[in-house]
């Protein structure tokens, strides 16, 4: 009797583990700097603080949107996907020269959508995006600021 219970108890587990790993994930997030924690789903009410969880949070082909103006910090992105920082505007500090913004690693049929991001270097150089792999980039009404393009000595 003892050994059926304990064998029980591992199928359970084992049945409930698979469920939560099958659980897809959503195709709208979205990251707030008044309200955001890493931990939340990244709903609407319960958004994430930064494009990092956000962009793991979100399903390929998905959109994360700015609820409240913040710094989100920097990031990568290793999918398609949409940034939207929409009438809030959506930014992030580079931390220095020789740092990156926005890491782009995507597949080579994936579309990078940056859209109303402003990306700030603080005047230390570095490299507001890097477009290393993908199919696509659009960035669309996107400010860089303080940050030199590569090669630059000013």
């Amino acid at each position: 009797m003892r050994i059926r219970n304990i064998m029980f108890t591992s199928v359970a587990i084992g049945l409930f583990a698979t469920v939560l790993s099958a659980t897809p994930l959503p195709t709208h997030t979205w990251v707030s700097g008044a309200n955001g924690n890493d931990s939340n789903p990244g709903t609407r009410a319960l958004p994430f603080a930064t494009f990092t969880a956000a962009v793991v949070g979100t399903a390929a082909g998905g959109l994360v949107s700015v609820a409240d103006p913040g710094d989100f910090g920097p990031f990568t992105i290793n999918k398609a996907i949409t940034i939207d920082g929409g009438g809030v505007g959506g930014s992030l500090t580079i931390p220095g020269a020789g740092n990156t913004g926005i890491g782009i690693y995507a597949g080579a049929s994936d579309t990078v959508i940056l859209r109303h991001l402003t990306i700030d270097g603080i005047g230390q150089g570095g490299t507001p995006i890097y477009f290393s792999t993908g199919g696509m980039l659009l960035v669309e009404d996107c400010v860089l600021e303080g940050s030199r393009a590569p090669g630059s000595t000013s």
